[in-house]
């Protein structure tokens, strides 16, 4: 035979060998399985075995199905199902009696804080106010689970709203109260709005005033401007919805004041000729006014005026777009639209911070921001690079993408010159992609001397001059670009006259390296920070609470030694936040940075008023703040992992 073939029949017999062992008789395997069911009933009134007992079960029955039997597996089934039926009886019934002692412990509670509650001060009634509504919500879910539990669903439920009728309806009558004092406080300056008289399209064009502005209507802009603001903060708060109706009736009130008065001048500028100055600029400012204080995007009859007036601006630039006036309108509105348009095109990249001209491969792939000047012609010579400036005082050389070039090309083309040439373009926003790569380009540097005879060494007189010194630097290459009239980005789109995002196909640039993985990770570094030093802020604040959910869970002591050292961990907190500052340069990470530090500082309290850093006085009244400076930073946390790109957060 061939000794492949022999080997294999070995191999299937060994295997044959294997499995007859592992599978016992009928007899053995019916021994067996009684045992594993008796184990399983002995388990039903032990909530810490029984599961695992009958998983064994079930697990046992599918080795030996094949020895026992069909109806003999079914049987054990059966039994099995009846355990498990018990086992649910049991627990449930457990479960009942630790619910109806919660629930008593609720009642309990609940009448003693109203007896009590006269006396207490304003954070301990708070802290218990918060207590019972958290614990009437966990019941209330478990009561819901608890199979058989109505009954004490039902005493939940009458706690509730005893509680909501007692505490509910006089915070929500003293929120209603603060909300409206302040804002009587904060529309004083608004009172007499309604005497307030539209002006028309001649003094409009004519004066150039905060009054004019508002087209006659200064306070009612205003006060319209504030009750959208703070219906918009209302809304996302969860205010009462009484004070978002009254905020909802001031907001249309000073609305329908401002429709006529705005539609009388996009009508009566739109009847002019496209040549009229006075109509093209008035029309100009209308619409960026319409979109800028009166919310043409989401107020549907101001966007119907604000696409009027652009219709009227388009068709007036297209009959006059050769001439050095049409140049200067066109120029006009698209700086407008351009910088109306930018900061969308800007949200769309991923970006980082702390570039380092000096180690450009610690970033490559990466996309930064910059805020620069083109300094290519200007400190550099023209060469080999469209772009130049300088980062930390190094020089970094750049490149366009296709479609940055193409849109720059073609308003450079409109314009007759080099976009930069005129101080009212204003400075270069770039967003670049660190390539990786060197280029070398050429500093123009000034230079003067002496003249002197070549035998003699005589001073014949002086020369100065412009030389080139040869320097190398890392190139990027620049994706999206907002410079005057210009607001572009590759994958994304440019700016339309219209002052909207005009989309273009394409890939957005993206990071693609692991250089992104780490950004993300100091978020996340800093996510930890701010809420650690939020949870000690909050145990600073509120130590009693703490306390009691360290005992919930058994850790009383733990948390009794811990108490100890939190004041110098918090110093610790403290100390990262000033590093942290400083690493950023002031600006970078700068609320994140400062929340720490005041958290840390909170924390640290005790063992600063020990040392005789801060007085017993003022340590009492900065106690109160502990809970708005928790919550604050914890919400801070989150908007840095989210934002974190962002040069304040």
């Amino acid at each position: 035979m061939h000794p492949l073939r022999l080997f294999t029949a070995a191999l299937l017999l060994a295997a044959a060998s294997a499995s007859a062992q592992s599978v016992p008789d009928p007899a053995t395997a019916t021994r067996r399985a009684d045992s594993a069911l008796e184990e399983v009933r002995e388990s039903v009134h032990n909530r810490v075995i029984f599961e695992g007992a009958a998983e064994d079960f079930e697990r046992l029955l599918g080795d030996y199905q094949s020895v026992l039997g069909k109806q003999q597996v079914d049987d054990y089934r059966t039994a099995l199902a009846k355990a498990r039926a018990e086992y649910q009886q049991f627990a449930a019934a457990e479960d009942r009696e630790r619910l109806a002692v919660q629930v008593a412990e609720l009642e309990a509670g609940w009448q003693s804080f109203q007896s009590d509650q006269a006396g207490m001060s304003p954070n301990s009634r708070e802290g218990a106010i918060d207590d019972l509504r958290r614990t009437i919500e966990q019941l209330r879910a478990d009561a819901a689970r608890v199979p058989g539990s109505e009954a004490l669903g039902a005493r939940v439920e009458a706690v509730a709203r005893s509680f909501e009728n007692a505490i509910g309806g006089a915070e929500a009558a003293a929120q209603l109260a603060a909300l409206r004092e302040y804002w009587q406080r904060d529309s004083a300056d608004t009172t007499g709005w309604e005497a307030e008289q539209a002006i028309d399209l001649s003094s409009y064009a004519s004066t150039r005033s905060r009054e004019a502005n508002a087209f006659g209507l200064p306070k009612t802009l205003e006060r319209f401007e504030l009750a959208n603001h703070k219906l918009a903060q209302a809304r996302e708060r969860g205010e009462p919805a009484a004070w978002i109706a009254e905020l909802e009736a001031e907001r249309n009130a000073t609305r329908a004041k401002l429709m006529p008065a705005v539609q009388a001048l996009v009508t009566a500028a739109g009847s002019r000729p496209g040549d009229d100055e006075a109509a093209r600029e008035s029309m100009t400012r209308l619409a960026e006014q319409l979109r800028v204080s009166l919310g043409a995007q989401s107020d549907p009859a101001f966007g119907t005026l604000a696409r009027q007036a652009d219709e009227w601006l388009a068709a007036a630039a297209a009959a006059d777009t050769s001439s050095e006036e049409g140049r200067a309108r066109w120029y006009q509105q698209m700086t407008v639209s351009a910088a109306a348009a930018w900061p969308q095109m800007e949200g769309e990249f991923q970006l980082s911070r702390g570039f380092d001209p000096a180690n450009p491969a610690a970033m490559e792939g990466q996309l930064i921001r910059i805020e620069t000047d083109n300094l290519m012609g200007w400190r550099f010579k023209v060469g080999d690079f469209p772009f130049a400036t300088t980062i930390n005082g190094l020089p970094v050389a750049g490149t366009y993408d296709e479609q940055v070039a193409a849109a720059i090309a073609e308003v450079e083309g409109k314009l007759g010159r080099a976009l930069g040439d005129s101080d009212d373009d204003g400075r270069w926003t770039v967003i670049a992609q660190i390539t990786g790569q060197m280029g070398r380009m050429q500093l123009r540097k000034q230079v003067e001397g002496d003249i002197r005879d070549a035998s003699s060494g005589e001073k014949l007189g002086t020369y100065r001059g412009e030389e080139a010194e040869a320097v190398d630097a890392p190139v990027i290459r620049i994706v999206a670009a907002h410079v005057g009239p210009l607001a572009v980005a590759a994958g994304v789109g440019r700016a339309a006259a219209d002052g909207s995002l005009e989309r273009v196909a394409g890939t957005l640039p993206a990071p693609h390296t692991a250089g992104t993985g780490g950004a993300l990770f100091s978020r996340f570094t800093g996510l930890m920070l701010l809420l650690a030093s939020a949870l000690l802020a909050f145990v600073q604040a509120r130590p009693d609470a703490a306390r009691a959910l360290a005992e919930a869970r058994a850790q009383g002591a733990v948390f009794d030694r811990s108490r100890q050292i939190l004041p110098w961990f918090g110093l610790g907190l403290a100390t990262a936040g000033l590093l942290w500052l400083v690493a950023g340069a002031i600006v970078g990470d700068l609320l994140p940075a400062v929340a720490l530090i005041a958290c840390g500082l909170y924390g640290g309290l005790p063992a600063l008023q020990v040392r005789g850093l801060i007085s017993a006085p003022l340590a009492a009244r900065l106690q109160p703040l502990g809970l708005v400076l928790a919550g604050s930073t914890a919400v801070l946390g989150i908007v840095h992992l989210l934002l974190g790109a962002s040069a304040l957060v």
